[in-house]
């Protein structure tokens, strides 16, 4: 019997130990996190409901290469632990209900819990070291990466997500794309990309959508099994998305609830689509567009594969910074929406990727970054062209070898017209298109055959209708 006399159904106490999750990132499909769940029933009651609780466990081995005063060792090992355990549990606010009111299925609170352990018994082992410029990853910390700066942004609350099994929902910029958006994702189609401020993207706010695995948990362990559950967050509206009956990493925050590779507008175009689900947060909200609220996002994400005639990097750079820059002014904040039978209200996100296949000249710092994952991957070669070209069909491999275009510049002192030209006459020929360097601020113009579209034709409500029809029942409907 639960406190109050609320009788208690199902399990009383359920430990589950290495949960993690399989998440896409930017070099493919990892595991991800490791830590204790356990579910704890009869805790407390309110009125006539049974209060439960999620816990997650996290057991941290710091291992120290800066500092080596014992006292301050355990100072900031402290710091860390109160500061992550603050930030996750959200002000003991964070609560899991049924979707539907019900006094026979419990209300659980969730605690995040971290301890700093000997190595023998710890989940994840992490580096602290105390260098200058280093970017962190789970593995590798500095002594900074405790602080918060003037944004809010504290890297060690984020580096902490992926131990709790969360992924990054940021663009991957080592990719070959001379600095535009390229072709990896840390998940398909980035349909967070857009949410600046959320932990697994900038660092700096927490969304309840980071809370929602143990929502999926509860779904598959709690009697009556299959029963739904929403995130509650102080005062926010509730954030529920559909459940999944599969595989807890299957869930619709990690992979998309639907999905088509070089797909097509009505025959016309070709690209990738993703469909994901979103709940009540501010991202969905008041982020993608303010004053708008929105159950769902459609990612549609257009990769294009350059060739230049210079390899300097500025050359380069400055056409595809411009040709990105006209692409968003006319595709990124379209005037409407889509309405379907699952969802009534889909933003439609349109995402240029690009990758390059020469290799930069004239920027030092960001070749070296760039080729760094080529020397680990294939130490055999040395020329910064090998490498690069190693790097570019490293990505194309995670990409299953697919672009949808190819785009070769020219550069022509005496422009024409004709200097702009699909191969064969059409972009459906041999998604080739010949394109003069100079007009870098109308590539717009072709990119909307790329989706379809007449050239220089912009985004309408008709001329997405094929795009639409992906999510069922879809028609482009006015903002």
């Amino acid at each position: 019997m639960a406190k109050g006399s609320i009788v208690s159904h199902g399990f009383f106490f359920n430990i589950q130990t290495g949960v993690h999750q399989t998440q896409h990132e930017a070099d493919g499909d990892t595991s991800v996190g490791n830590t204790d769940l356990c579910l704890v029933r009869c805790c407390d009651v309110e009125g006539a409901t049974e209060i439960a609780f999620v816990f997650q466990y996290l057991r941290f081995d710091f291992v120290h290469k800066a500092l080596t005063d014992g006292n301050k060792i355990r100072k900031w090992n402290n710091d860390v632990v109160r500061k992550v355990e603050d930030a996750w549990n959200g002000g003991n606010n964070v609560v899991l209900l049924p979707k539907t009111p019900s006094n026979l299925i419990p209300k659980f609170r969730f605690r995040f819990f971290c301890q700093v352990v000997p190595p023998a018994i710890a989940h994840s082992h992490v580096n602290v070291f105390d260098r200058e410029n280093a970017r962190a990853n789970s593995k590798n910390w500095d002594l900074k990466d405790l602080e918060t700066d003037s944004d809010g942004a504290c890297t060690a609350i984020h580096e902490t997500g992926h131990h709790m099994s969360l992924s990054d929902e940021y663009l991957e910029r080592d990719s070959c794309s001379l600095s535009v958006p390229g072709f990896l994702d840390n998940k398909l189609g980035l349909p967070y990309l857009l949410d600046e401020k959320a932990m697994m993207n900038s660092n700096i706010v927490i969304r309840p959508r980071h809370y929602w695995h143990n929502a999926e948990v509860l779904f598959r362990d709690v009697e009556p099994k299959n029963t739904k559950f929403k995130i509650q967050r102080g005062t926010e509206a509730p954030y529920f998305i559909p459940h999944v009956t599969g595989p807890l990493d299957q869930n619709f925050v990690n992979v998309p609830f639907k999905q088509q590779i070089n797909a097509t507008n009505n025959g016309k175009g070709m690209f990738d689509l993703f469909l994901y689900p979103l709940g009540r947060e501010e991202y969905s909200d008041s982020v993608l567009q303010p004053g708008k609220q929105f159950d769902s996002i459609l990612c549609v994400k257009v990769k294009m594969r350059f060739g230049f005639p210079k390899n300097r990097f500025s050359f380069m750079n400055s056409f595809l910074e411009d040709a990105h820059q006209g692409i968003r002014k006319k595709f990124r904040d379209l005037p409407f929406k889509i309405k379907g039978k699952d969802f009534s209200s889909c933003f439609v996100f349109v995402s240029p990727r690009y990758i390059v296949d020469n290799p930069p000249e004239g920027n030092d710092e960001y070749l070296k970054k760039q080729l760094d994952p080529a020397r680990g991957d294939h130490p055999g070669l040395s020329s910064n062209s090998d490498l690069w070209a190693a790097r570019v069909k490293d990505i194309l491999q995670i990409e299953n070898n697919n672009w949808h275009y190819t785009v070769k510049i020219h550069d022509d002192p005496f422009f024409r017209s004709s200097r702009k030209f699909w191969e064969g006459g059409s972009p459906a020929t041999n998604r080739t298109l010949r394109y003069e360097y100079s007009d870098e601020d109308d590539f717009w113009e072709f990119f909307a055959e790329m989706l379809g579209l007449r050239n220089r034709e912009r985004p309408t409500i008709d001329n997405f209708a094929g795009i639409a029809s992906f999510v069922e029942g879809g028609k482009c409907v006015p903002l």
